[in-house]
């Protein structure tokens, strides 16, 4: 499958929010991740592609604002993502009545692009949402013995990307916590 990446303009069938380009210079930047340097670019593109897929499925629900098309294929490029101002950059514009600031509608924001490139460096290593099997109640050697709570499963969570998102994410991204509304 050709990489497809969205830019801010919808792009039809787009399925990354980074280019191999992007990639490579990011991780060369931060002298990072020489596995990645050896891959194919067909390779790189395909883990490119499985870390959007990743951020669909895990953030789909969580983002700020709304997206700007119904029938667009990833959820960003998104309208009306509130910015906090100490996160302001190149692009952010205040809000004449509210006094808050909105990121552009038609950009893909650089930390979705960076976090796509995190996830991408760290699917080489193997699945970024392996299925989560039943864990051991109970493990015994010798004389040690360990026991596990009934529900304990083992999920990965990369903080790294978490926290490039968080400015991003309702809640600041935190899965623990709801927006409750009162009459």
């Amino acid at each position: 499958m050709a990489l497809i990446v969205e830019d801010g303009t919808l792009v039809a069938s787009a399925n990354s929010y980074a280019t191999v380009a992007q990639a490579d210079d990011y991780l060369e930047a931060r002298a990072r991740d020489s596995a990645w340097a050896s891959l194919d670019d067909d390779v790189k593109e395909g883990y490119l592609i499985q870390a959007t897929d990743y951020m669909v499925q895990r953030y789909h629900a969580s983002w700020k604002g709304v997206r700007r098309s119904a029938a667009q294929a990833l959820d960003w490029p998104r309208a009306y993502v509130d910015y906090e101002p100490v996160y302001q950059s190149t692009g952010v514009v205040a809000d004449p009545v509210t006094g808050g600031f909105w990121l552009p509608a038609d950009e893909v924001p650089g930390r979705v692009i960076h976090a796509c490139i995190e996830l991408a460096v760290r699917a080489v290593s193997g699945a970024l949402a392996p299925d989560l099997a039943a864990q051991k109640k109970r493990v015994q050697v010798g004389p040690i013995e360990v026991e596990y709570a009934a529900a304990a499963r083992e999920s990965k969570a990369f903080q790294a990307v978490e926290q490039l998102l968080a400015p991003l994410l309702e809640n600041g991204g935190s899965s623990s916590m709801l927006t409750v509304l009162r009459a």
